[in-house]
């Protein structure tokens, strides 16, 4: 018979599981911030804030929403009440303005959160591959050498070092998109 969890148990997973989300895409929601408030003291005064609401509407977070583009949604409202607090004190950015700026800062983040994913894809892919190919990878793509001079120090072909990496990209390009495709699944 499977153990049951307390409601407190329960409450505990939950609270790690997004403290962990949090962790996730902390970089993520800070640099939205940054690139938005200029003035770093503010910047963290904001980015605390941010935290403190996320902390806050953790309930009303839906699992099926990617969690980074929700949190950035939360300091995208933190953002604009800083710009509003700070128009009292000096002319700033229209509401209308800061939307745009938001928007074209979040869609950046969004591309950063899909570089470093196909990173961690190409990584982990790279460990599936043999070590010769990872070599070969290597040579052709990080060191100074030519595909020639690569194919002659092997005692073969510059068309069948050149055929070699077609096959291993190709390995790689399918091994990404499969995990890709699974990281997409999860927030």
């Amino acid at each position: 018979m499977a153990k049951r969890i307390s409601d407190i148990e329960f409450a505990e997973l939950l609270r790690l599981h997004f403290a962990e989300l949090l962790r996730l895409h902390y970089a993520r929601v800070l640099g939205f911030v940054r690139a938005m408030v200029l003035d770093a003291n503010d910047a963290q005064d904001v980015f605390q804030e941010t935290v403190l609401a996320l902390w806050q509407s953790q309930e009303s977070f839906d699992s099926e929403r990617e969690f980074g583009a929700w949190a950035v949604g939360i300091a995208r409202h933190k953002i604009f009440d800083y710009f509003k607090s700070r128009r009292r004190e000096q002319a700033h950015f229209s509401d209308a303005m800061l939307e745009i700026l938001a928007e074209r800062q979040s869609q950046r983040s969004e591309d950063l959160d899909y570089l470093q994913a196909r990173e961690r894809a190409l990584k982990s892919c790279l460990e599936t591959v043999q070590a010769s190919q990872r070599e070969l990878l290597r040579r052709c793509y990080e060191g100074n050498e030519s595909v020639a001079e690569v194919a002659l120090s092997m005692n073969r072909t510059p068309g069948s070092v050149y055929s070699s990496l077609k096959h291993v990209r190709v390995k790689l390009l399918e091994c990404m998109r499969k995990r890709l495709e699974g990281e997409h699944g999860r927030g």
